[in-house]
């Protein structure tokens, strides 16, 4: 009796370390239904989520703009443990500024409608989302900042100031979004490389921000379409809850993709450790290993500065310690982009 007590008791224990074991999940973090926006189309929630359910994602947020969809009856509809979750957002916007300009911020894990507010400049607003959305219980996540050309590396790194990191958009995939910078503007990325050299602790997200899933199939060349699939976050959390995804966020165990996949990703004994894929993306023209999928791998320090490069399949850095912050940014031969978040050294 014993002896099988004790085998089942270490079983129990066995089972439980393995369900706690870390996994990586595929998220959408800004999608629309657009309820409540009249100039954009409207889809029915619980095609958004099919959507995302349906394309190997593991989470999605439907964030429509000042409006937070219920989700009570889509998650009765597609959750499953371990496999899909709905998680509640919202996008606060703001468009009461001069020159045009749109301030956004989208909150993740909202327990309840939080107000909309305004205010007298970028940072004003950027401040007091963040702070609505928080005391609505949610993580706030900065909004496409090259829209309108509204944010400032100064105004992501001096909002919503708090313990914890910040959030931001590194890549958004609708178009106008001026992620790439140009003209005397920053791109996205030189925007977070400024605001992390302030020494602020920035979190980057990619995202769909997808507006058009009727329109999937549109092949019509003249129609700017917002589409979904294509940029996405991956988590690493011990469990696929609202509670093991945020906290996995808040110490920035994920990274932003447009479709580079990490086979693994570490950091331990003073180094980073990358490893990729050569499997190829092509619709299967070329024999077995005659077309592989490669990248080059940059570190990336305080100002943007690459600090080395590395074009194998196993990237790694060895940290110093001296450095400021580290972050990887790996583009593969397709033209696919991944980025790692930053690793901070002595603070």
């Amino acid at each position: 009796m014993t002896t099988k007590l004790t085998a089942a008791v270490i079983a129990l224990a066995s089972a439980q370390v393995l369900a706690a074991e870390p996994a990586w999940y595929r998220g959408a973090v800004h999608a629309h239904a657009n309820w409540g926006a009249p100039q954009l189309p409207t889809t029915s929630p619980d095609t958004v989520v099919r959507w995302y359910r349906e394309h190997g994602y593991h989470f999605v947020a439907i964030t429509d703009l000042n409006h937070l969809t219920a989700v009570e009856g889509l998650k009765g509809l597609f959750d499953a443990p371990g496999r899909f979750l709905v998680v509640p957002g919202i996008e606060l916007s703001h468009e009461g500024l001069p020159g045009g300009k749109i301030v956004d911020t989208v909150g993740l894990f909202v327990a309840r409608q939080p107000p909309v507010p305004g205010g007298a400049g970028v940072a004003a607003v950027l401040d007091a989302q963040a702070r609505a959305i928080r005391g609505a219980g949610g993580l706030p996540i900065a909004a496409h900042p090259n829209l309108t050309w509204a944010v400032t590396a100064a105004d992501l790194a001096g909002s919503d100031v708090q313990a914890g990191p910040r959030f931001f958009e590194l890549w958004n995939t609708e178009p106008g979004m001026n992620n790439g910078g140009g003209g005397g503007r920053p791109s996205t990325e030189a925007l977070w490389d400024a605001a992390l050299s302030t020494g602020r602790v920035v979190y980057g997200t990619a995202v769909d921000d997808a507006h058009h899933f009727y329109e999937c199939d549109a092949r019509e060349a003249d129609r700017r379409l917002s589409l979904p699939g294509r940029a996405w976050i991956m988590v690493r959390a011990s469990e696929l809850s609202a509670r093991a995804l945020g906290e996995a966020l808040q110490r920035g165990d994920f990274y932003a993709t447009t479709g580079v996949v990490l086979e693994r990703y570490e950091v331990a004994g003073g180094s980073i450790r990358i490893t990729l894929s050569d499997r190829t993306r092509d619709l299967g023209w070329s024999r077995p290993g005659a077309n592989p999928q490669l990248y080059r791998t940059e570190f990336i320090g305080k100002s943007g500065r690459v600090l080395a490069s590395d074009e194998s399949l196993q990237p790694s850095f060895v940290l110093t310690g001296a450095e400021p912050y580290v972050r990887a940014r790996i583009v593969s031969s397709d033209g696919l982009v991944a980025w790692t978040q930053p690793v901070f050294g002595k603070r």
